[in-house]
């Protein structure tokens, strides 16, 4: 559910919930104020549908699928994100292998599924696999939601407090896939 202050995507442009979620009869349904911060609305302040609202934006790692647009084909990311003109763009792998960017129209992507590998240091971890450090620790990953990737050892839960990738590596590296 969304709160005040989200950044949020409304008919595929941007904007900031002012207020809500609330209960609407004339709308039949939750909605948020929405404040349009670019498209034709922008400036304007519009309640809307939960349902209709998007995240503003989801981070992608080199492996999720990705759908282009509401109903389009789906793709693999091969990299980014990379700065772009108009806003951030991704590398993209279609079914037949052939590789293009996200940008130039803008489209907005929307997560599939999460890729199960990750890129660290040039080295590509696989998330489904475990990995021993210089200690003995037996440790395990999982992408998050934002696109980070967290792991704990032993028995430990991961939780969003749990140990970066990065910092497993950069601490208790080198990691060896058991």
């Amino acid at each position: 559910m969304y709160k005040v202050g989200d950044e949020v995507r409304f008919r595929d442009a941007p904007g900031t919930v002012d207020q809500g979620p609330y209960e609407s009869a004339g709308l039949r349904g939750t909605v948020c104020v929405v404040l349009m911060t670019g498209g034709p609305d922008e400036g304007r302040a519009l309640a809307v549908k939960v349902s209709e609202l998007e995240p503003a934006s989801v981070v992608f790692a080199k492996g999720d699928r990705v759908r282009v647009g509401r109903d389009g084909d789906a793709f693999i990311v091969e990299a980014g994100p990379y700065a772009g003109h108009h806003g951030p763009w991704y590398a993209l792998r279609d079914r037949d292998d052939k590789v293009f960017p996200s940008a130039g129209t803008s489209p907005i992507l929307t997560l599939v599924s999460r890729g199960a590998m990750c890129e660290h240091e040039g080295v590509t971890y696989d998330l489904t696999a475990r990995y021993r450090d210089r200690d003995g620790d037996v440790w395990r990953f999982e992408r998050q939601p934002d696109g980070s990737v967290l792991g704990a050892h032993g028995s430990g839960a991961i939780t969003p407090y749990s140990d970066s990738l990065s910092y497993a590596v950069s601490v208790y590296g080198p990691l060896h896939k058991t």
